[in-house]
């Protein structure tokens, strides 16, 4: 299962990031250019890229708030303490969500070692 959510979360991002590849920007006062949206788009995938061959080896509590902050830090966000708190807090969510209410077997990864 946690394998499959994580393909399934790589998918879903890749698909994000190439839509909006190819959106046009026609928002009045739109300050993002074409070529930093590029960027951002090219860095979610690698992001996400990461996150799927880290999950296994690295487990669930070290992958993930790395993948959300670093999502979070590609998406604008300037200020590392909501960085930080975004990857902790959303990590704990899923870690709820996944483990507890899923009961979902997550990949300890190094901190089981």
């Amino acid at each position: 299962m946690p394998q499959i959510a994580a393909v399934l979360l790589a998918i879903s991002g890749a698909i994000a990031a190439l839509r909006s590849m190819l959106e046009v920007r026609s928002e009045p006062g739109a300050t993002d250019s074409s070529e930093t949206t590029l960027w951002r788009a090219i860095g979610t995938i690698v992001a996400l890229a990461c996150f799927v061959g880290l999950f296994e080896w690295a487990g669930f509590l070290l992958a993930t708030p790395l993948l959300l902050g670093a999502t979070a830090w590609l998406a604008g966000a300037k200020k590392w303490g909501d960085i930080l708190a975004l990857a902790v807090g959303g990590t704990a969510v899923f870690y709820w969500l996944f483990a507890k209410v899923l009961s979902s077997q997550l990949p300890v990864g190094l901190l089981g070692s």
